[in-house]
């Protein structure tokens, strides 16, 4: 999930990854901004 809040007066964006019971996250950051990939176990 990702969260907008503000932090000293500048936007932020708070980044929240899975727990890790069911599935795996990954989160990349490249030039065009963050992507969120969801690692399957099964």
């Amino acid at each position: 999930a990702v969260h907008g809040f503000k932090l000293t007066e500048h936007d932020a964006q708070r980044i929240v990854l899975g727990d890790w019971r069911s599935q795996g996250s990954v989160l990349r950051w490249n030039s065009t901004g963050p992507e969120l990939t969801t690692l399957d176990y099964g």
